[in-house]
């Protein structure tokens, strides 16, 4: 879909919007003039655009116009998955994130430049907890460029921020807003969240006795079910992206990848360099395949379901799924093991004796196994999707 059509698409809706609320007055007067001003917005790009004259002055207002319509929401899904886009798109092609989203939060560089007693080091960021912003516990991730994929990881932050901002939901960990130091400057910008005392799914499950594990795989297949209802893609489904909050609900800490499909059947952002090595062990057989055949990395609600069957042998079992090439000495050697064994073997991990802590301390049963080998299946076609497993019958337990 093209900027103009994409812009003749939001001037309809909001001009519908806006004759809706006055008909009805069924919004405030408020709401009202900024719809009005969102239509003249994008009635001026979308002149701009088709004289081949647009400009980044142009762009600016825009990008605040659009995402200023995203927050007052009444967009049906399609409109809405189609305006994020939109926004993604042009945010990435600026690097301008809307006023909307920035949160003053002159503390930040401070704190994640000083010692901090409650810090999470993980492959590609820092997270750093429980820190005070105006008067409440705040979580915020610092990013760690890497100086031969600058352009690409500062693509997929910009992303990120928009996707996350613009997609709430329970399974999620709540998202404020992104603080930068300086302005276009995304080696200074940090994503801020709600804090919520939590512990990583792999403490959690694997140092208590009596862990609900099903209802942690039921907040998981929740929170994926709304990502892919609305066109998302994690593609990056692992425990460090999940963690236990203190109320004992599993929540994704961020949306991964965010890959969202596009309206011409393509994929909003490019993700060939946004696959860390280390990611291989969760990657599903079609796109450890299409690494290995050098074809562009996409990922799917289908490779979702994947890497949630591997992460959900690790929940009952307290086992690596792989750990004979996990834990090979030469990575190259245990990646080319892993190729082997998934995608031209089938092979994977096998199911935990009857008496072991699965069954005893987790709770695993005939129905769950069956599930998890549904989900690991080598076609993605032959994956059930994740309401498909929210309604099979044994997963109907009370919510934690």
């Amino acid at each position: 879909m093209t900027l103009s059509t994409t812009l003749e698409a939001c001037v309809r809706n909001e001009l519908r919007y806006a004759v809706e609320g006055i008909e009805s007055a069924n919004q405030s007067e408020k709401i009202l003039g900024q719809r009005i001003v969102a239509v003249i917005t994008f009635r001026h790009c979308l002149q701009s655009v088709r004289q081949n004259q647009a400009t980044e002055a142009h762009f600016t207002p825009l990008i605040d116009a659009l995402q200023q319509t995203l927050t007052l929401g009444g967009l049906k899904a399609n409109s809405r998955h189609t305006m994020v886009n939109a926004l993604s798109s042009l945010c990435r092609r600026t690097k301008y994130l809307p006023r909307h989203v920035k949160v003053s939060a002159s503390s930040a560089a401070t704190i994640c430049l000083g010692p901090h007693p409650y810090i999470t080091h993980l492959p590609n960021k820092d997270v750093f907890h429980r820190v005070p912003h105006q008067g409440r516990f705040v979580q915020i991730e610092r990013y760690r460029a890497k100086s031969d994929a600058q352009e690409s990881n500062t693509e997929q932050l910009i992303h990120d921020i928009i996707i996350r901002f613009n997609y709430s939901n329970e399974g999620l960990l709540p998202f404020l807003g992104a603080h930068q130091d300086v302005e276009r400057d995304f080696r200074t910008t940090y994503l801020i969240s709600h804090h919520r005392q939590s512990s990583g799914i792999r403490d959690y499950t694997f140092n208590r006795r009596g862990v609900r594990s099903l209802s942690l795989l039921k907040a998981l297949l929740k929170a994926l079910d709304f990502l892919h209802s609305n066109g998302i893609a994690h593609g990056r489904l692992k425990p460090s992206e999940v963690v236990v909050d203190d109320a004992g609900r599993a929540r994704l800490l961020g949306l991964g990848l965010g890959v969202l499909a596009s309206a011409d059947g393509g994929v909003s952002l490019a993700v060939a360099d946004c696959v860390p090595l280390g990611e291989y062990m969760w990657m599903s057989p079609e796109l450890l395949r299409a690494h290995r055949d050098g074809e562009l990395l996409v990922p799917t609600a289908a490779g979702d379901i994947y890497s949630f069957a591997l992460l959900a042998y690790e929940i009952f079992t307290g086992k690596n799924s792989f750990p004979e090439i996990g834990s090979h000495r030469s990575a190259i050697i245990g990646i080319q093991k892993l190729f082997k064994a998934v995608v031209d073997n089938d092979e994977r991990p096998t199911k935990p004796a009857e008496g072991s802590t699965a069954y005893t301390h987790h709770g695993m049963t005939d129905d769950i196994w069956n599930m998890i080998q549904d989900c690991w299946a080598p076609e993605p076609a032959e994956r059930p999707s994740a309401r498909d497993i929210l309604n099979r019958p044994f997963m109907i337990v009370p919510d934690s």
